[in-house]
Order: structure tokens, then C-alpha cells, then sequence
């Protein structure tokens, strides 16, 4: 699947009956309860872990309006090296720190095998293999919080 389908999502509850769908297509069976301000559910091969926040969280720390009002709204994912899943914005597991660049711009922060970029209004972290960052070893979409846009000015 292509995880650009996760995106407009972001904000929105699985309540909603499209998101849904793409849970099940993603064979994601559990849903985001509890009592946490952040609830993770895993695909079962753990290569795609959504991100949930807490709707009071959600309203209180990022910068996305809010899209429902149930418990839990998508704030991002999380994809590891060998999954399954297209990656979004053009990116791919074998891309090194120059080709990421090439396909989001260039990052506001990159150290210790990750880089930060800003793209089409989220957050992505990019986590790479060495220090060299030769290699995409996973990558964080999330919606962008109140204190990022406050650290890098956005």
C-alpha cells in the first residue's frame, strides 16, 4: 500500500469509515483506548506504527485542526526499512541523505542519523543506518507540533 493514502487521515479518528478502510487494508485490527495522551497500533509484521493522540493532546499541541471529535486522531506514522508499504513524497528505502534532500528540500536539523525536514506541511524524520546517512533505516511523518513550529520558526 501506499502510505501517501495515510495522510489525509492525519487529524481524523478511525471512526471515520474511509480511515477505517485503510486500517483494515493494512490488516491493523486494533484501535487507538486507553487512558495515554499517545496510543500506538502496530501492523502485525510491526513495520507501520500509527501514532494516536488524545483529542484534548491533539487540540492542545498541534498545529492541524482537529477533524473529529472522538478520543483518538491520527498524528503521524512511523515505517521501518523492509516494509511492505510505498513510501510517500518520492522517497525509498535505499535512498541516501543527498536523494532524501532532493525529494523534500533541504533539512532544518540533521545529526546522529537523522534529519528533519519539513514537507507539504508535516513533519518527516528521517533515520538512517550510519552517520554517513547512506541508507533510509526508517521515517516519521507526523502533524507538526506547537513546539517545533516554535524551534524552527515556521
Amino acid at each position: 500500500m501506499n502510505l501517501e493514502k495515510l495522510i489525509p487521515f492525519f487529524a481524523d479518528s478511525p471512526v471515520n469509515d474511509a480511515f477505517d478502510d485503510v486500517m483494515q487494508e493494512l490488516q491493523i485490527k486494533s484501535r487507538p483506548k486507553g487512558p495515554d495522551a499517545t496510543v500506538f497500533v502496530r501492523t502485525p509484521d510491526e513495520q507501520l506504527a500509527l501514532e494516536f493522540a488524545a483529542n484534548v493532546s491533539f487540540k492542545e499541541d498541534r498545529t492541524m485542526p482537529a477533524k473529529s471529535d472522538e478520543a483518538y486522531l491520527l498524528a503521524g506514522f512511523d515505517a521501518y526499512a523492509g516494509a511492505p508499504h510505498k513510501l510517500p513524497f518520492g522517497l525509498f528505502w535505499d535512498m541516501d541523505i543527498a536523494k532524501v534532500r532532493a525529494a523534500l528540500g533541504e533539512s532544518r536539523k540533521a545529526k546522529n542519523h537523522n534529519a528533519t525536514f519539513f514537507h507539504s506541511g508535516l513533519r518527516v524524520t528521517c533515520r538512517f543506518e550510519d552517520d554517513a546517512m547512506s541508507k533510509l533505516k526508517s521515517i516519521g511523518i507526523t502533524v507538526i507540533d506547537i513546539h517545533a513550529k516554535e524551534l524552527y520558526n515556521l
